[in-house]
């Protein structure tokens, strides 16, 4: 996790999301690797972010769900489930960077 940390912070984040995805192939619920890979979220996604509360976090689709919606209102970590779940893994080479 340091060392994704570390690329994170100096702006490499092709290399920290790929650290973050192999933590979160090994640890699927680590929440400081799902928080900061959905940190690394395109811009884009940010502009269609509405804070309800706190709690709750309303998100305009650019295409309908499968129940028709345009629209999800979710919790901030089950936010971060949904964007970790569209990341495509890349293909493994066997090993996984350990903290």
């Amino acid at each position: 996790m340091q060392i994704a940390v570390a690329h994170h912070q100096q702006g490499r984040l092709e290399e920290a999301a790929d650290i973050y995805r192999q933590i979160l192939s090994v640890q699927p619920k680590s929440f400081d690797a799902l928080h900061l890979l959905g940190v690394i979220a395109p811009p884009f996604a940010l502009e269609r972010r509405r804070e309800l509360d706190p709690e709750r976090l309303h998100y305009e689709s650019t295409k309908p769900g499968p129940a028709g919606g345009g629209s999800l209102i979710l919790t901030p970590l089950e936010r971060l489930e949904h964007l970790a779940a569209l990341v495509p893994p890349r293909a493994s080479t066997g090993t996984v960077t350990t903290v």
